[in-house]
């Protein structure tokens, strides 16, 4: 990753202004991940599949997508399934 910083500054009438601007190349560690079903999978590896994508443990993953399903009135349940269908199954090592 390629970070460089440019900081401005500015003085007008005995004020002095401040402007950092950042150019930061993207990182290829999620460019090179695709989001996948788990083979760490209780129903279809769908919760399993996101704690891999985004670095979370599994059971908290779990945790609180299930609270968040409760709490959206069930609406979780049908993300669930629409994840089931599209997401692919992961490359077997």
């Amino acid at each position: 990753m390629l970070r460089s910083f440019n900081i401005i500054i500015n003085q007008e009438k005995g004020k002095y202004t401040y402007i950092c601007q950042s150019t930061e190349l993207i990182s290829t560690k999620f460019m090179n991940k695709q989001l996948t079903k788990s083979s760490n999978k209780q129903i279809a590896g769908v919760c399993g599949g996101l704690a891999e994508y985004f670095g979370f443990d599994y059971t908290i993953t779990r945790l609180v997508y299930a609270l968040l399903t409760v709490f959206t009135a069930f609406a979780g349940v049908i993300i669930y399934i629409i994840l089931w269908l599209v997401m692919p199954e992961a490359e077997r090592k």
